[in-house]
C-alpha cells in the first residue's frame, strides 16, 4: 500500500447497537462446581447475587432445620464468595527514565505510549521521548492530548506512537532527523471528524472512537460503526469499552457486539492470554459465554479503582495500592507506593505499570522486582558503561560487525548469544582481545544480566 494512507477505504454498512449481537445479561452462566475459576456452584452464585428464590413452604422448612442443626443448602447461612489463591508481589518503582530539569519535563501528564525501546510522555508542556531510557527529542506544539496508543505503521511494517489531541487531530511522534509531531488525520481519512479516543487491538487493527461513531483500521481499509464508545480497551484482536451501565465487547473479525451488564464497572482490560476482565469497586470478574462471572470480592478497606493490562498480567488499583492478577493468583505486595486517590493506570509492554495520579498528574512506573523495567534499570546502570567502553566501536547502528547493541531490546534479544559469546567465550570471545578485557565485576554483571528471564 503506498505510503500516503488509506488510499481504499470503503465505509461498512454502518451497525448499531440494535442491529449487533442481541445484549446478554451479566448474570453468571451455568458452570460446573469442578471449574476452578467457579468460585461457589451456580445456584449459591445466583442466591447472592440476586436474593434466596425458596418457596414460602421451603423457606420455613430452611428455618427450622437451620435452628436445628443449621442444615446446608437452603441459603441461610450464604456459602462464601468466590475467591482467587493469593501469592506475593515484590513490588518496585522503576527508575526507567534518565531525569529532565524541572522546568522541561512534561508537568501534567495526559497519557503515555510506548513502543519497544521508546517512551512518549504527551502532557501539558508538549511530547516527551525516551528511548532505552535516555532522553531523545520533546515537541510542544501541542499541549492538550486525549489518547495515545502504539498501532501499526500505515503503509510500511512497524510502528507509530499515535497520540489524539485536545482539538481530536491525529498526530504520530516522527523521530529520526526531523523529530516532531506529523499530522496523520488525512491518512486516516477522518479529516472533519473529531476524534476522542485511539486503542490498538493487537492483531494489527487500530480502532479511533469519534463523537457519534467508531473507526477500524487494518491499515488498508477503514470501517466505520454507529457506535458512541467511551474508555476504549483492547487485546486478542477484540475491542471493549465501558460506561456506567456496563461493558460493550466488538470482535472486529465476525462484527459481533455484545452488551455485557455490569453497574458500577470502574474498569476492564485484557489479559496476555486475550482473557476479558472487569471489576466493580468490590468485585473482579471475568467474561465467559457473553457474561461476567465473579471470581474476586475484596472486603472493605480494600476497594478497587482501576485495571490495566500488560505483558505479565492484569494490574489492579487497590486503594492507595497496586495488585497483580498473574496466572491465576492475585499477586498483593507487603507495603503500599501510597498511589494518590484517581490514580489511573497505563498498562506496558514490558509488563509494568504506569501510573497518572489523579491531582496533579505526575507520572510513575512500578512493576515485578524480577523483571520488565528492573531488567532495563540494571542494562543502564551496569551494562551501558561497559558498551561504552569495549563495545561502540563496532555494535553501533553502523557499525562494522552489523549488529546494533546500542539499545535495551537488543541487549534482551540477545541474551542466549551474549552469554556464549562474552561468558562462554565460544566460538570466538567478546570482546576481541584487541578491543579490551572485562574486569570480573563487569563480566559478573553480564552473567547476571544474561541469567535474568524477565
Amino acid at each position: 500500500m503506498p505510503a500516503s494512507g488509506l488510499t481504499n477505504h470503503p465505509i461498512s454498512p454502518s451497525i448499531s447497537p440494535r442491529s449487533a449481537r442481541t445484549p446478554l445479561s451479566g448474570g453468571a452462566p451455568a458452570r460446573s462446581p469442578q471449574d476452578p475459576r467457579a468460585g461457589s456452584p451456580p445456584a449459591t452464585r445466583a442466591r447472592s447475587r440476586h436474593g434466596a428464590r425458596t418457596r414460602p413452604w421451603l423457606a420455613e422448612l430452611c428455618l427450622l432445620a437451620a435452628l436445628a442443626s443449621a442444615a446446608p443448602g437452603c441459603g441461610t447461612p450464604e456459602s462464601a464468595p468466590p475467591q482467587l489463591p493469593l501469592g506475593p508481589l515484590e513490588l518496585a518503582r522503576i527508575d526507567w527514565s534518565q531525569a529532565l530539569p524541572a522546568l522541561a519535563g512534561p508537568g501534567r501528564v495526559t497519557t503515555v505510549a510506548e513502543a519497544g525501546d521508546d517512551v512518549a510522555v504527551f502532557g501539558e508542556r508538549g511530547v516527551f521521548l525516551w528511548q532505552s531510557g535516555s532522553t531523545a527529542g520533546s515537541d510542544s506544539s501541542i499541549l492538550t492530548w486525549r489518547s495515545a496508543a502504539a498501532v501499526p505503521a500505515l503503509g510500511f511494517p512497524g510502528k507509530w506512537l499515535l497520540a489524539v489531541d485536545g482539538d481530536g487531530r491525529v498526530y504520530r511522534l516522527h523521530d529520526g532527523a526531523a523529530f516532531g509531531l506529523e499530522e496523520v488525520t488525512a491518512r486516516y481519512a477522518l479529516t472533519a471528524r473529531p476524534v476522542r479516543e485511539v486503542a490498538a487491538l493487537g492483531n494489527g487493527q487500530v480502532a479511533l472512537s469519534l463523537d457519534d461513531r467508531l473507526a477500524l483500521t487494518d491499515g488498508t481499509t477503514l470501517k466505520l460503526y454507529e457506535l458512541a464508545l467511551r474508555n476504549l480497551v483492547g487485546g486478542g484482536g477484540r475491542l471493549a469499552s465501558y460506561d456506567e451501565a456496563g461493558v460493550r465487547l466488538l470482535d472486529p473479525q465476525s462484527g459481533a457486539l455484545q452488551a455485557l451488564t455490569l453497574p458500577g464497572v470502574v474498569g476492564v482490560a485484557f489479559a496476555p492470554d486475550g482473557q476479558l476482565w472487569a471489576a466493580t469497586a468490590d468485585t473482579l470478574y471475568y467474561e465467559k459465554a457473553g457474561a461476567f462471572v465473579a471470581a474476586h470480592t475484596f472486603a472493605p478497606p480494600q476497594v478497587v479503582t482501576a485495571l490495566a493490562g500488560a505483558a505479565r498480567g492484569v494490574w489492579i488499583g487497590l486503594g492507595d495500592n497496586l495488585a497483580l492478577l498473574r496466572d491465576g493468583q492475585l499477586l498483593l505486595p507487603a507495603t503500599s507506593p501510597m498511589l494518590p486517590a484517581g490514580t489511573r493506570l497505563l498498562g506496558s509492554p514490558s509488563g509494568d505499570v504506569f501510573t497518572i495520579s489523579g491531582g496533579d498528574g505526575q507520572l510513575g512506573r512500578y512493576g515485578q522486582e524480577s523483571g520488565g523495567g528492573r531488567d532495563l534499570t540494571l542494562w543502564q546502570k551496569t551494562l551501558v558503561p561497559i558498551f561504552t567502553r569495549l563495545c561502540q566501536a563496532c555494535h553501533l547502528p553502523a557499525g562494522s560487525a552489523r549488529i546494533d547493541m546500542s539499545t535495551y531490546s537488543s541487549w534482551a534479544n540477545l541474551r542466549t548469544q551474549i552469554q556464549v559469546r562474552v561468558i562462554d567465550r565460544q566460538p570466538s570471545p567478546m570482546p576481541p582481545p584487541s578491543a579490551g578485557t572485562l574486569t570480573p565485576e563487569e563480566l559478573a554483571a553480564v552473567q547476571a544480566f544474561t541469567a535474568r528471564r524477565p
